[in-house]
């Protein structure tokens, strides 16, 4: 396959998370699977993306790999206490639901098609304050993306929503604001609610006037019943 965007590499001696892996895998993926004892035979190349999991491997039997790959995936049940020193990526706990996989595919397929060599690469700089949101515990997460977010993109408060699989809905996990706010969206192929089309667009939306922007577009404008809901607003989903 030429994509490398789609070539990720699991490290992993947890059959049940091997499996849980294959079976949400895009039809159009490719997936190699490797144990640790594999892994130190020499049977492992350069992946464009590296799941490992931290249960049964080593991070130093793999640093190269690591630190070649494009993403990172660590997938853990104790987080070690080595964690911290690891190169920049996503923490998974296990066990993860299948909502958590699916993500983590959409995004192994969205990454860049283009083939160079790891040493070709110009390395990826952001701004210094998005590193305090490294943070591995969600409902910390939470709290700093509500009481940080607003402020550095120009608006006073914010509410987050994550998605639940089972109950079909976005339901609110944290918010900063000081006013009513829906507490849960049902996501449904009917719904008019700006925030699950935002969702369904996968593109963020911004207005200076919520109410009228969304009943320009047939939209349902989040808290509809308070005055409140005309002010200027970001609506982003996040992946």
């Amino acid at each position: 396959m030429s994509d490398k965007s789609k070539q990720v590499l699991l490290i992993t001696d947890d059959s049940n998370l091997q499996e849980f892996v294959e079976r949400y895998r895009p039809v159009d993926a490719c997936l190699r699977c490797l144990t640790p004892r594999q892994l130190l035979a020499g049977a492992a190349t350069n992946p464009d993306q590296c799941w490992l999991d931290l249960d049964h491997v080593s991070p130093d039997a793999v640093e190269r790999l690591l630190h070649a790959a494009q993403r990172r995936v660590y997938f853990y049940s104790c987080l070690p206490a080595h964690a911290e020193r690891l190169p920049m990526g996503l923490f998974i706990r296990k066990p993860c639901g299948a909502a958590v996989i699916s993500v983590l595919w959409a995004a192994a397929e969205t990454g860049s098609t283009e083939s160079r060599p790891a040493c070709d690469r110009r390395p990826v700089r952001v701004p210094a304050w998005l590193l305090d949101f490294q943070e591995l515990d969600l409902p910390t997460l939470c709290h700093k993306c509500v009481t940080t977010l607003p402020r550095r993109l120009g608006f006073s408060e914010g509410a987050l929503y994550l998605y639940d699989p089972e109950q079909r809905v976005l339901a609110l996990a944290e918010t900063s604001c000081q006013r009513p706010v829906d507490l849960a969206v049902r996501v449904d192929a009917a719904s008019r609610h700006a925030f699950v089309q935002v969702a369904r667009d996968g593109e963020p939306f911004v207005s200076d006037d919520m109410r009228r922007t969304c009943r320009a577009r047939g939209w349902l404008p989040p808290s509809s019943n308070h005055p409140n809901a005309d002010q200027a607003a970001l609506i982003a989903p996040l992946f």
